[in-house]
């Protein structure tokens, strides 16, 4: 559970807003650039290794959901969610090379 938190406050929370301003904890997260939120989501999805597609697609869609709540922890909850889901295929289906 603190692997979403850890990301989204690196990638979301100060990525993001650094990539607009050096005073990033000044930016409200409802006023995301374009600019940001792909450059964040990009960085994001690299991490994420040989799911690197699937990882920019993810992080695109917690930085507007952030971007449009406003609020760090939906971001959280929904990044906790699909960590959750995809947990659950992998144990059910057996299929690790989705890790």
């Amino acid at each position: 559970m603190t692997l979403p938190i850890a990301e989204e406050l690196a990638f979301r929370d100060y990525l993001a807003r650094r990539i607009m301003r050096r005073g990033f904890d000044e930016i409200p997260f409802s006023r995301f650039s374009f600019v940001a939120m792909a450059v964040s989501s990009l960085v994001f999805g690299l991490m994420h290794g040989q799911n690197w597609l699937v990882g920019i697609v993810a992080g695109v869609a917690y930085a507007v959901l952030l971007g449009s709540k406003g609020r760090i922890g939906h971001a959280v909850v929904a990044h906790a969610v699909s960590d959750l889901l995809l947990a659950a295929w992998v144990l059910t289906r057996g299929d690790w090379g989705l890790l």
